[in-house]
């Protein structure tokens, strides 16, 4: 007669242990996020003044009693976040967020691809002076986190702007514009005449690459990237009164021969 093969009560009482263990670790990790960081400050302040033990202040404040008993014990210290140490300290993270925003300020954005860079860098020069092994580097996981914690950084596009030009733009300069130009409608007598007053600009449309997103504050309406400044482009010249009468604009295409398919829809 054929032996009759087990069958998986065992292994299925094994899988119902495993699960109710996971279950249990679940609800460990659970619960170790609930208890309130200032219920933990005045047990601990409790146990130090030796005005109940340990078990008491973890039951009358609902808190883990080993929890509570690392923090007493100095094993983990109070206001440590859960998890492995980042890869900067609190100092060197408020420092890189000043640096970004001097860089934005002088019109030097940092964009993404460089802060993670320079944080790689910085972790190799750490580690290689600590005489340690160099971890392994998430970048893109690091960037999410450091932007989440900083919220007054976002990434934004920016403008092509030459250091010359970026330099000559002051408040005084400005001021100094306006009252010249004040000056010159009341001499003229063209303070009431918006009729006969025009403005032109030119406008260059760069050929060359797009400019990327930079890290600046939020809140600033530009945000300037460095460049050469002499990029081929095409140039239009428009003018307008101050009533809104336009006259067709002029446009300046780059070569030394008029191609003329270029001028027939004008």
């Amino acid at each position: 007669m054929p032996k009759r093969k087990r069958t998986s009560t065992a292994k299925k009482g094994w899988k119902t242990r495993n699960k109710i263990s996971e279950v249990q670790h679940l609800g460990a990790v659970k619960r170790r996020k609930l208890w309130d960081p200032e219920s933990m400050t005045r047990a601990m302040n409790t146990v130090i003044s030796k005005e109940m033990g340990v078990n008491k202040a973890a039951e009358q404040f609902d808190l883990p009693r080993t929890t509570l008993k690392d923090r007493i014990s100095g094993r983990v210290k109070h206001g440590a976040k859960p998890g492995p140490p980042g890869f900067l300290t609190p100092e060197e993270d408020q420092e890189l967020v000043d640096f970004l925003v001097e860089c934005c300020k002088m019109g030097n954005g940092k964009t993404k691809r460089e802060v993670i860079d320079c944080v790689k860098r910085l972790m190799e020069k750490k580690r290689a002076k600590e005489g340690l092994q160099m971890i392994k580097f998430n970048g893109e996981g690091w960037w999410y986190k450091f932007m989440k914690r900083h919220s007054e950084l976002s990434l934004r596009p920016s403008d092509p702007l030459s250091h010359c030009r970026f330099n000559a733009v002051s408040q005084s300069a400005l001021d100094h514009y306006f009252v010249l130009l004040r000056n010159t409608l009341e001499v003229n007598g063209l303070m009431d005449k918006p009729s006969y007053i025009y403005n032109m600009d030119e406008s260059g449309m760069p050929l060359d690459h797009k400019q990327l997103k930079r890290v600046a504050l939020k809140g600033i309406k530009k945000v300037h990237g460095p460049s050469s400044g002499n990029k081929a482009q095409i140039t239009i010249l428009a003018c307008a009164n101050a009533v809104g009468t336009m006259i067709p604009p002029m446009v300046i295409f780059k070569g030394e021969r008029l191609n003329y398919e270029w001028t027939r829809a004008s």
